[in-house]
């Protein structure tokens, strides 16, 4: 075997390998937002308006769910949530999801890498 069929050879090993290390995707994708919605259940609950028994929180419902297309969101339970997050012409943004991912990215990666056997 010469020098140019080894190489063929060596970069058949490297692919097959990373197409076993892709079929974790989504577990590495599912493995990052559980690890971010943790981060958000963590976060401090500002006093609402709302004293109803039956009132939920906004913080207690964030949550992930996976899409047919294998696409994972990371939100809220409740329908205003993005209003929240980004604020209305009548609201300043009130964000939670954003700066608890720019803090902990590093380490999101981290957990998606390490669930990908990387």
């Amino acid at each position: 075997m010469n020098d140019f069929d080894s190489g063929f050879t060596e970069l058949s090993d490297i692919l097959k390998e990373y197409e076993i290390k892709s079929e974790n995707v989504l577990d590495a994708l599912k493995a990052g937002a559980e690890a971010l919605v943790t981060d958000l259940l963590k976060l401090p609950k500002p006093r609402s308006k709302i004293s109803k028994p039956t009132y939920t929180h906004i913080i207690d419902t964030f949550s992930y769910r996976v899409h047919e297309n294998k696409e994972i969101e990371v939100g809220w339970g409740k329908y205003y949530g993005h209003m929240l997050e980004r604020g209305t012409v009548a609201m300043l943004a009130k964000p939670h999801i954003r700066p608890t991912w720019e803090s902990n990215r590093d380490r999101y990666a981290q957990i998606m890498l390490k669930a990908l056997g990387l």
